[in-house]
C-alpha cells in the first residue's frame, strides 16, 4: 500500500520535468529492468542505456571462485555479509568479499576468504573480471555495473522487503540466466 503512494508521489514531480531520462534500453527485448524502467504516462522519456562507473578491463587470470558484493542498508548488509563469510569457512573455494564498508570486522575467516573494503572503479571491475561468479544484491546500480562488464554467471540475493529488487531477480533469472537465492535459504548454500 506504501508502494502505491510512494509511488503517485513520484509520478506527481516526476511529469514537471522537461525530459526524463531513463537508464535503460528501450526495446523489450534489451531491457535490463523490464516494467520497472517503462510508464506510459510519462511524457518526454528518453532512454539513455545503462549507466556505469565501472572500466571495461581484460580478464587476466580467475583469482577467485566467488566474488561476493555486499552493498544496500544497514543492517542488512552486514547480516548478509556473516551469513557469506559464514558459508565460505565451510568450503575451500577461493572467495573475496568486497564488504562496501570501512567497519572492523569482528569474526574470524579462513585463508581462503579475501576481504576487501571499498575498493576503487578499476579495483573492482577486474576483481568481477577475474572471478567466475559474481554473489550481490539485485539493486539496478549494480546490475547495470555486471551488464556493462559483461558478467555472465551471478547469483542474486534480493535485500528482504525491497520488492524491486525481488523483482529484478526474477527478471534477470528468466532473461539473462541469473541464478536466484533468497537470503533465508542461504542455511542450504554450497559454495
Amino acid at each position: 500500500m506504501f508502494s502505491f503512494f510512494a509511488s503517485k508521489i513520484h509520478q506527481h514531480y516526476i511529469k514537471k520535468f522537461n525530459s526524463i531520462w531513463i537508464p535503460d534500453f528501450e526495446d523489450e527485448k534489451t531491457s535490463l529492468a523490464g516494467k520497472l524502467s517503462k510508464n506510459k504516462n510519462l511524457k518526454n522519456v528518453t532512454y539513455i542505456g545503462p549507466l556505469s562507473r565501472l572500466p571495461l578491463v581484460s580478464k587476466t587470470e580467475e583469482q577467485f571462485d566467488f566474488l561476493c558484493l555486499l552493498s544496500g542498508p544497514e543492517p542488512l548488509r552486514t547480516v548478509l555479509e556473516f551469513l557469506l563469510i559464514e558459508k565460505a569457512n565451510e568450503t575451500n573455494k577461493r572467495i573475496c568479499v568486497v564488504r562496501g564498508s570501512n567497519l572492523k570486522i569482528k569474526y574470524d575467516f579462513q585463508g581462503n576468504l579475501t576481504l576487501i573494503d571499498m575498493p576503487s572503479a578499476e579495483t573492482l571491475s577486474r576483481l568481477i573480471e577475474n572471478s567466475h561468479t559474481v554473489i550481490c544484491r539485485s539493486g539496478y546500480s549494480t546490475l547495470m555495473d555486471l551488464h556493462h562488464l559483461k558478467k555472465q554467471s551471478v547469483i542474486l540475493i534480493p535485500t528482504p522487503g525491497q520488492y524491486e529488487q525481488m523483482y529484478l531477480a526474477n527478471y534477470w533469472k528468466q532473461k539473462f540466466g541469473a541464478r536466484l537465492l533468497l537470503q533465508k535459504n542461504l542455511k542450504f548454500f554450497d559454495f
